[in-house]
């Protein structure tokens, strides 16, 4: 997830929802500085927060592999 840089502009985000957090969290690049959308953890957090009414999805998309 990129955004236009702007020099000398940070920001902090909080969010509470356990897990939006740990979605956020398992997207996270080894430094921290930015979210990777399409990275295998980000992927794999997407498929556990399924409802169950996914699964015949879930069994079928390229994602699962």
């Amino acid at each position: 997830m990129r955004s236009p840089v702007q020099a000398g502009v940070r920001a902090i985000v909080n969010v509470r929802e356990r897990a939006l957090s740990g979605l956020l969290g398992d997207s996270e690049n080894p430094a921290h500085t930015e979210w990777q959308e399409r990275s295998p953890r980000f992927k794999e957090a997407i498929l556990e927060l399924l409802p169950p009414e996914f699964d015949a999805w879930r069994a079928q998309t390229a994602l699962a592999a």
